[in-house]
C-alpha cells in the first residue's frame, strides 16, 4: 500500500480527524438569549433578545437569527469575534465579543456594545449570552439568509414586503423559504 493510500485510510479511520462541525452544532445551544442590565441595552437594545440557530458558517460555528428582529449572532472568522448585526459575515454590527470560542453561551470575555455617543466600543459586564429554549424549534438543515443589495446578482432569491432575500452563503444554488408572520419576515435557506 502506498504512502498516499495509507494517509487517506488513516484520515478516514482516525477519530478526531474528521470534520468536527457536527460536534460544534450538537454541543452549542439551539437558542440563545442575549441580555444586558447595563448600557448595552440602552445603546443596542434592538440587537438583544432571543436568537434561534438557523445554520452554520464555513468555520463550523452556529449562526443564530434574532426571533423578534432583523439581526444575526454569528462568528466573524476574519476578525476572530462573535458579532450581532444585520448581515451574516460582515464586520458591521452593534454588539460583539472578542473571544474566539466555539459557542456564544460559553464565552468568558465581556460583551461589548457600540456607543454612538462615545463613537467607540464599550464593555458591558452585565451583558451575557445564555441558553434559552423559549423560541421555536430551529430547522437543523436551515442556513442564514440576507437581504437587500447583498442579493443583487444572485441566481436564487425571493421577495417579501418589497425586500429581496437570498442565501447568505452561496446564493446561486439551493432553495429559499420566505414567509411573513405578524409583519415579521422569516427566511431560511437550504443547500
Amino acid at each position: 500500500m502506498g504512502l498516499v493510500s495509507r494517509l487517506i485510510l488513516l484520515a478516514i479511520s482516525a477519530p478526531g480527524l474528521a470534520d468536527d462541525s457536527f460536534s460544534v452544532k450538537s454541543s452549542c445551544c439551539d437558542a440563545i438569549t442575549l441580555d444586558s442590565g447595563g448600557m448595552g441595552d440602552f445603546y443596542q437594545g434592538e440587537r438583544l433578545g432571543q436568537f434561534v440557530r438557523s445554520g452554520s458558517s464555513s468555520s463550523g460555528r452556529s449562526i443564530y437569527q434574532q426571533s423578534s428582529g432583523s439581526n444575526f449572532l454569528y462568528y466573524l472568522s476574519s476578525q476572530a469575534i462573535w458579532m450581532v448585526g444585520p448581515n451574516v459575515g460582515q464586520d458591521f454590527g452593534g454588539v460583539l465579543n472578542r473571544e474566539a470560542g466555539t459557542c456564544p453561551e460559553n464565552l468568558s470575555r465581556d460583551w461589548e456594545y457600540y456607543s454612538d455617543f462615545m463613537d467607540s466600543w464599550e464593555e458591558d459586564w452585565t451583558m451575557e449570552a445564555t441558553c434559552g429554549n423559549n423560541g421555536p424549534t430551529p430547522d437543523p438543515d436551515a442556513e442564514a439568509c440576507t437581504w437587500g443589495q447583498y442579493c443583487d446578482g444572485c441566481a436564487i432569491w425571493s421577495e417579501a414586503n418589497g425586500v429581496r432575500y437570498c442565501c447568505a452563503n452561496n446564493c446561486d444554488s439551493g432553495s429559499l423559504d420566505v414567509s411573513t408572520s405578524n409583519g415579521e419576515v422569516v427566511c431560511t435557506c437550504h443547500h
